[in-house]
Parts: structure tokens; C-alpha cells; sequence
């Protein structure tokens, strides 16, 4: 029973790095540095070129809250003017610095402008260079691009860069400090078609600077590569609002990747990447697995060329389809809807957010239905558990859990999503009534049940099988064996022993649960103009609620059928569902059949709670990549 405790805690642990993985804007060190070492910025000169707009524009303002004395550089001066006026700091505007230059003036210009950068601040010289000037690159295969683009790109991404970098090193050199922190992209990292030239650029640079810092890091020379994926920007990173909107693609704010970009820099981190996914997932295969890499890139190549020219999203899963999902050669676009996976991915998300819960809630469920056998409080309870069964007897019955989920959740969330649906459709699309959903509700708590009576069964008998007389114990292993022991001995309908109330009280709780969710998020999100993290939360926390309020009479009364078991005489205690409740409310009254509500309801709320903020964020990850 430990190696069960061991998995799920394994599971959990791996299921949140994943999911930090999945919803992380930059690689695993990056995100491990939290803020910015402000002592490490403020008061040093800060040299930025193509500060004029986008990432430098950005690096620009948040630079100057920390207290840095800057330097602005681009091509255009009036540009310049504008970013310096809306500056604010310790050495802001006032003591803004306005070099104009363009990086492929050659060198001569830039040795001047270097000279005059390093005269700005008297008794003290440019700490941080920050290579943030890009030519903005065209979209074209690698045989498509021109002469003039390719010269341009290099002249003022790497001979330029690198011009600027061989004037200014030797200052740095002398005062034995200095960082170069140098925008790069993931497009030198990884391959990026329909971006030869510029990946070209950028290998160059991660190659000359990285060398760069291997040579001199002894004699004070730092450099940070920033590898952004895409950012929305207006300038040659990334793409405008509108553009963005149109090709759906989920891009890094330019304020976000400033940030990222400071806190890399202050703490001197050699190289970072800053991306959502997919690109960041690309980028790791690339590095650690590059064979995997660089294949899975060789499928997606032209597809990604040809969605780039339609401004159709180039970072979209989508691009692995054996046809382009976005258009046909005729123009017409394809039913996003069509396909196999559409319909199952209702049924694949619900099991698996029901199955994540379950992995949290499985302790106080076994707490529950020991309460419910009469062995006492939940303190009680909880207390002999422990000395008796150890840890692991809070996680007997785990994969039985698993398994009624994997069937049961994966059937009625599935279910009540296709049902809702057809609802919506034959209700011209308007929102559905509270009776509607609750109808909804029903159909796929019955449907849920049915499938999952079996697994819900072998749960039951594993939790309470512990309660019993040694020479009565079943004794089963896991949820695979209780199923087969319970065909073979009592025959393949025993599996559904109970299904009645099993059905009748999967239907009252999916009412509850299902309707009162969705009828929530329409109340705090469209009434009360909630955001989304109070509104699933609320919602779930209410959808809980109900959940339990309508189910425990039923549950009360399913539980007494499961484990049941023939007198000396061979006769059971109860001849059916409908036998249990009326003795039940003869002996004990109504509120009998509440027997352990706050443990209930601390089990089925949280449950309910924790199923639909994971499904919510199955769903958010999906879109994140595409999916």
C-alpha cells in the first residue's frame, strides 16, 4: 500500500512540474529567479540600442524605475525623444542619454559613438550594453531570400553587433567589468523556417558571444544571450495587436519579456529563453534531444512557411496534421470541428481531471466510508487508521479510485458536454434554461454511472474490507483483481450490484454539480463581471455545494447495498435500494441518511472543486499549445 501512497505522491509531484512546464513563459532557471536584484542595476550605466519601440522601448521604462543612468540608441531621434519623455526614475528623464545610430554605418561611426557613450557619465563608463537592434526580417524559404536581405540582416545583426561589441570591450576591459547582454532568439536555437537568414543571424550571435564570455569572463566580461520565441511587439520581434488576433498565436508581452530580460541580466544568467509553448518544449528537445528535435521541426518545416504566408498560426500543433488545417488550395477553410479528436477530447479531458482529483481527496474518502460503516468520528477514524494500516491505509482502494474515474468522470463530464451542446444547437445557440442543464445533468450522471458501477463497486468493498472479521476479508490487491474475483465468484452482473442507486444517486449529484456550475459561471462572469480565476473557483466551490446537498441520501443508501453480505441463513439485510432507505428512515429518521455530512462534504466539495480547476486548466493548456 506504501507503493501506492509512493505513486501518487510521484504523480502529484510530477503533474505540477508539468504543469509549470506547460504554463511557464521561460526555461526552468529563469523562472527560479523571481525578482530582480535591484542593487545590481541601479545607478549603472545602461547602453540599449533599438530602444526606439518594442523590447527596448520596454527595457527602456523598466530599467529606469530601477535607478539606471541610460543610453538610447536607434536610427530614429525624434523616436528617441518620445521613449525618453515618458521615462521615470532616479535618473530619469533628466539624465537620459540620446545617441542616435545605425548599426551598419560602419565602423568608423560606431567607434564614435562609442567614445561619446562612454564620456555621457563622468567617472564612469557603459556597465551594460544591451544588444537589442534587429533588422526586421521577411518572411521566405531559405531559397526565396534576396541579396540585399540577406546583407542587410547580417550588417546589422551580427557585423554591426559585433562591430559595436570589439569598440566598446576594451573600455569594459580596462575597468575590469562590463556585461553584454545580447538580444537573441529562438530562432538561433532551433530551426526556424521561413526564417533562414535571420536564424542564420542569430546562431552567429550566440556563437560570437557566447566565445566572447568563455575568453574574458576571467577579466570581469559578463554576457547574458536572451533567447525570446515569440513576442508581441510592433517591431521586428514580434508582430502588431491586429496581426496577432488574426494568426491566434500566444505571444509573450514585451513588457514580460523586458522583465525577464532584467532579472536574467541582474542575475547574471549565461543564456535564458523566454517563450510559451510550444516553442519552449521545441527548444529543450533541441538541446538535450536533438535528434527528436530537429525531426519533429523537419515535419512541421513547409507547413510552417505556407501558414506564415496565410498569417495563420505558425506555432500551432495543428502544423502536424498529415493537410495544413487551416486552408486547402482553394482558399476554403477547413471545419476546425471535423476530426476524430474533437469528439473524444471531452471524454479524454473529464477522466483526467477526475483522476488528478482523486488523487488529492482518496484520503478523506476512505475517512468517509469508514464513518459511514459506524466506526466512529472522523477524528476516531483517522486516528486507528493510522496506528492500525499506517499512511498507506488512507490510499487502500487508490487504484479502484482510479479506475472509477477513468470510467465514471471520463463518461459524464464527456456526456453532459455532448449533450449540452446538441442542447445549445436546438436551441438556436442561446444559453441553455436551469432546467435544461439540470436535465443535461442527469443524462450524463446516468450514463457516467452505468459505466462506472463496476470500478465504483470494487471501491467500496476495497475501503470497507479492512472493517471486517479476518475469516471474512476479501482480500483484494487492486482494483483489476476485485473485479475479476467479484465475476468469477457472484458472476459478471454482480458488477453491478447496487447499480440502481449507484445511477439514481450519480444522477441527483450530476444535477446538482453539472447544471449548478454552469449556471454559476454565467452568474459571476456575465452578472457580476468576475475574472476567471474567481469565477472557476466560485463556480466550483458552489457546483460542490449542490453536488453534496443532493447526493448523500442517495450515497448513504448505495453504500449500505455495496457492502452488505448475507447472514448465517444466506438472506441479506436489504432486499433492494428502495428496502434500505424506507428501514434506514424507520430506524434512524431522515437525518440518518446525512450520517457523516461534514466529512462528506468536505469530500465531495473539494472533489468537485478540484475536477473542474483541473479540467479548467487541461483546457487552458490545450489552447496554450494549440491543441
Amino acid at each position: 500500500m506504501l507503493s501506492l501512497l509512493f505513486i501518487s505522491l510521484f504523480l502529484l509531484i510530477l503533474f505540477t512540474l508539468l504543469f509549470k512546464f506547460l504554463t511557464a513563459d521561460g526555461d526552468f532557471t529563469l523562472m527560479s529567479k523571481k525578482h530582480v536584484k535591484r542593487l545590481e542595476i541601479e545607478d549603472k550605466v545602461v547602453w540599449i540600442t533599438g530602444a526606439s519601440r518594442g523590447i527596448g522601448e520596454k527595457l527602456a521604462i523598466q530599467l529606469a524605475r530601477l535607478g539606471a543612468k541610460l543610453i538610447l540608441s536607434a536610427r530614429n531621434e525624434v523616436e528617441l525623444e518620445r521613449v525618453r519623455k515618458q521615462l521615470v526614475g532616479k535618473h530619469a528623464p533628466d539624465e537620459v542619454k540620446i545617441l542616435p545610430l545605425d548599426l551598419a554605418s560602419g565602423e568608423d561611426l560606431l567607434k564614435v559613438a562609442v567614445e561619446e557613450a562612454e564620456s555621457f557619465f563622468p567617472g564612469a563608463g557603459v556597465d551594460y550594453m544591451i544588444h537589442n537592434a534587429a533588422y526586421e526580417r521577411p518572411k521566405s524559404t531559405a531559397l526565396e531570400v534576396t541579396e540585399e536581405s540577406l546583407k542587410a540582416t547580417f550588417n546589422v545583426n551580427v557585423l554591426g553587433t559585433i562591430s559595436l561589441t570589439r569598440l566598446l570591450a576594451p573600455f569594459m576591459l580596462k575597468r575590469g567589468r562590463g556585461h553584454f547582454v545580447v538580444m537573441s532568439s529562438a530562432a538561433g536555437k532551433t530551426p526556424a523556417p521561413g526564417q533562414a537568414v535571420y536564424s542564420a543571424s542569430k546562431y552567429a550571435l550566440n556563437g560570437y558571444f557566447h566565445t566572447l564570455r568563455s575568453e574574458f569572463c576571467q577579466k570581469g566580461i559578463k554576457v547574458t544571450v536572451v533567447c525570446p520565441g515569440p513576442i508581441e511587439t510592433s517591431n521586428g520581434y514580434g508582430v502588431t495587436a491586429s496581426e496577432k488576433k488574426a494568426s491566434s498565436e500566444k505571444r509573450v508581452s514585451s513588457e514580460r519579456c523586458a522583465e525577464l530580460t532584467i532579472i536574467a541580466a541582474s542575475h547574471g544568467l549565461k543564456e535564458v529563453w523566454i517563450s510559451y509553448q510550444p516553442v519552449l518544449a521545441v527548444m529543450y528537445l533541441v538541446q538535450y534531444m536533438p535528434t527528436v528535435g530537429y525531426w519533429l521541426m523537419d515535419k512541421i518545416g513547409g507547413k510552417r512557411v505556407e501558414a506564415a504566408t496565410k498569417k495563420g498560426n505558425t506555432y500551432s500543433l495543428s502544423l502536424f496534421a498529415v493537410k495544413p488545417a487551416y486552408a486547402d488550395n482553394m482558399g476554403e477553410e477547413k471545419n476546425p470541428s471535423a476530426g476524430v479528436w474533437p469528439t473524444v477530447k471531452p471524454f479524454v479531458n473529464g477522466g483526467a481531471s477526475g483522476m488528478l482529483a482523486t488523487c488529492v481527496i482518496q484520503p478523506v474518502d476512505m475517512i468517509k466510508v469508514r464513518i459511514q460503516l459506524g466506526q466512529g468520528s472522523a477524528a476516531s477514524v483517522t486516528k486507528n487508521m493510522l496506528a492500525n494500516d499506517g499512511i498507506g491505509g488512507l490510499y487502500k482502494g487508490l487504484s479502484a479510485g482510479l479506475l472509477r474515474q477513468a470510467t465514471y468522470t471520463t463518461a459524464r463530464l464527456g456526456s453532459f458536454k455532448i449533450v449540452t451542446a446538441k442542447a445549445i444547437e436546438a436551441n438556436d445557440g442561446k444559453p441553455l434554461p436551469l432546467y435544461q442543464k439540470a436535465l443535461c445533468g442527469l443524462t450524463a450522471g446516468a450514463i457516467g454511472a452505468s459505466v462506472g458501477s463496476p470500478a465504483d463497486l470494487a471501491l467500496i468493498r476495497m475501503q470497507a474490507d479492512a472493517t471486517l472479521p479476518l475469516a471474512q476479508r476479501r482480500n483484494y490487491t487492486n482494483a483489476f483483481h476485485a473485479l475479476y474475483r467479484i465475476s468469477s465468484y457472484e458472476g459478471i452482473l454482480a458488477l453491478w450490484k447496487g447499480a440502481g442507486p449507484t445511477v439514481v444517486r450519480a444522477m441527483a449529484a450530476n444535477m446538482g454539480m453539472l447544471a449548478s456550475y454552469d449556471q454559476s459561471v454565467e452568474f459571476l462572469k456575465d452578472s457580476l463581471g468576475c475574472g476567471e480565476l474567481t469565477t472557476v473557483v466560485g463556480a466550483s466551490a458552489i457546483s460542490g455545494f449542490f453536488a453534496a446537498a443532493c447526493s448523500l441520501p442517495f450515497d448513504y443508501v448505495k453504500t449500505q447495498i455495496q457492502k452488505m453480505q448475507p447472514d448465517a441463513q444466506g438472506k441479506y439485510p436489504y432486499t433492494g435500494s428502495l428496502d434500505c432507505a424506507m428501514k434506514t428512515l424507520k430506524a434512524g429518521g431522515p437525518f440518518k441518511f446525512y450520517t457523516g455530512f461534514p466529512v462528506y462534504c468536505v469530500r465531495i466539495a473539494p472533489h468537485v472543486m478540484m475536477t473542474w480547476i483541473f479540467l479548467n486548466l487541461i483546457q487552458k493548456l490545450q489552447k496554450s499549445v494549440g491543441f
